[in-house]
């Protein structure tokens, strides 16, 4: 499976482009988290997740550890290519301004009337074809918040999903508020209740908050809380007619995209889905690593680029019994035939 884009390679080079912080993330040192088994898990296996890595054979990947073990993974699976379930969340500045309401007030004379994004962001939404592009079983829903958060869309399976899911006008009309804050926390809520394999969440708005001031530490918690639970969070920056300058969401994301037009929302959107799809899973045989049950350094070479070494707690392993091996089971079988028939040879003879 793969994430197919629309547009052509040489358009969409240049949308993103164009777009500040993108390129620059697209063009970023791969990352990579490892998962630990615990010590009577069998087999035993470390898994390693890199991001945006090269797609490269396991003989041209590496894993070292302080000790100076250098392993190879046994194994090496695209999430793009696998059965690994998606749950994808998209929170939304809602509101009637920045939604729009020029389906429900008069003229361009109107000063009241805003064209707003809704109806640009359904048509981008619907353009990104998840229904085809994530894993059966995987699951979409749309948070959305003004004064308030609200679920319009709950977590359902993406089969079904289109962007005209996010409603009419009519639905924001009169509504005001950017509480951003209760936006995160709830979409976060809703991703924390579905048992998919990755957690994506894209949130979308001007980027502050009703209360600034206090959203920055509480964004900052949201930022540890989505790690901690597994949620990759991509913030949007589109100032609406109203919107003040600055933002407090790169609390949240550091790599916030800011983009200067509706049409752009939906380009960051398929590109960040991209860079999301463009995970490694390699597997590596923890027998043959450092198993202590101390911490240690290990470092992972992708295609000659060493990344960044990382502090992991290593369980601890038995060591393997000597009987283990074939061969000594062998000789010790014989041993203990050997020692039996002497035994019998030197025991007393009845009756003498």
């Amino acid at each position: 499976m793969s994430l197919r884009v629309t547009l052509s390679a040489l358009a969409l080079s240049t949308a993103l482009a164009a777009l500040p912080g993108l390129a620059a993330a697209d063009r970023g040192v791969p990352e990579v988290t490892y998962e630990v088994p615990t010590a009577d898990t069998q087999p035993a296996s470390l898994l390693a997740r890199v991001a945006g890595g090269p797609r490269v054979a396991a003989d041209r990947i590496v894993l070292s550890d302080d000790a100076g073990h250098r392993i190879h993974p046994t194994s090496v699976v695209r999430a793009a290519d696998s059965d690994e379930t998606w749950a994808v969340m998209f929170v939304v500045q809602g509101g009637e301004v920045y939604m729009g309401n020029d389906d429900l007030t008069g003229d361009d004379s109107d000063p009241s009337r805003y064209y707003g994004i809704l109806k640009s962001l359904e048509g981008a939404l619907t353009a990104l074809d998840l229904p085809h592009e994530l894993a059966r079983g995987s699951q979409v829903g749309i948070t959305v918040y003004d004064s308030a958060a609200h679920v319009v869309v709950p977590l359902h399976p993406a089969t079904s999903f289109e962007g005209s899911e996010l409603g009419t006008q009519k639905d924001y009309y009169g509504k005001m508020g950017t509480d951003l804050v209760p936006g995160v926390e709830l979409g976060l809520a809703e991703l924390q209740r579905t048992s998919a394999t990755h957690k994506v969440m894209f949130v979308i708005g001007d980027g502050n908050d009703t209360n600034n001031d206090a959203a920055k530490s509480q964004l900052a918690d949201a930022k540890k809380m989505a790690a901690t639970v597994h949620v990759e969070v991509h913030a949007i920056l589109y100032k609406g007619p109203l919107s003040e300058l600055g933002n407090v969401v790169t609390s949240l994301d550091g790599r916030a995209s800011t983009v200067n037009s509706v049409d752009s929302i939906g380009a960051v959107v398929r590109a960040r889905l991209r860079q999301a799809l463009d995970v490694s899973r390699l597997t590596f045989p923890l027998a043959e690593l450092v198993t202590d049950g101390k911490i240690h350094t290990l470092t992972l070479t992708v295609d000659g680029q060493e990344l960044d070494p990382e502090l992991v707690d290593m369980p601890a392993l038995s060591a393997p019994c000597a009987f283990s091996h074939w061969w000594m089971q062998l000789l010790g079988g014989f041993g203990a035939v050997g020692l039996l028939a002497a035994l019998m040879r030197f025991r007393p003879k009845s009756g003498h």
